[in-house]
């Protein structure tokens, strides 16, 4: 009798403690790795995400708008993706093959137009120096109605082929240069 009670005593303490039904450990760990899986959906979703950019292709295209595209991918691209280029497009004065910004905008300008800011480029934050008007060019930090003349009178002399040939100009070195990045451009060309 007393080897049925210990017997008894040592199933009854594995039933309590080890060798009891783990359908709800099991039920557990299935619901962890269902929530793992999910959260690597979430983190890919979220990478692809990060890897797409928002530009806005307006003008001489056959469907202006905003569209969604890859990070990598180029002027042309966007174009391509808002149906291609009128016949009246003068496409030789954007650079096809600079890659796109996040925000950027696209304006592919109509044969002989002459755009009255610097709405070609990528994006409005930019003053163009070979478009910009007086007023324009007087609210870039350094220059003045004096500089904004001078920039002018380079311009008209010599259209301003590369944002470097503004060190060309009366009163600009290295160090006013520096103040103007980001915010200045000659056709396409950023200065960064």
């Amino acid at each position: 009798m007393k080897k049925k009670f210990i017997y008894l005593a040592i199933i009854f303490i594995f039933s309590i403690t080890g060798c009891k039904d783990n359908s709800e450990e099991l039920l557990r760990f299935k619901m962890s790795e269902d929530e793992l899986e999910q959260e690597d959906t979430i983190e890919e979703k979220s990478e692809k995400k990060d890897e797409l950019l928002i530009v806005h292709v307006s003008g001489s295209v056959k469907r202006a708008g905003v569209y969604q595209l890859e990070k990598d991918k180029r002027i042309i691209d966007a174009i391509e993706k808002a149906g291609g280029m009128l016949e009246e497009a003068d496409s030789d004065v954007l650079n096809l093959a600079e890659k796109i910004k996040d925000g950027m905008k696209i304006y592919v300008p109509k044969k002989g137009e002459k755009p009255t800011t610097s709405t070609n480029l990528k994006s409005q934050s930019y003053i163009d120096l070979n478009l910009a008007e007086k007023e324009e060019l007087m609210t870039l930090p350094g220059v003045g109605e004096k500089t904004a003349d001078k920039i002018i009178a380079y311009r008209e002399a010599q259209p301003f082929e590369k944002v470097d040939d503004l060190l060309k100009v009366s009163g600009f070195g290295k160090k006013k240069m520096e103040a103007l990045k980001g915010l200045i451009a000659v056709g396409g060309e950023i200065y960064e």
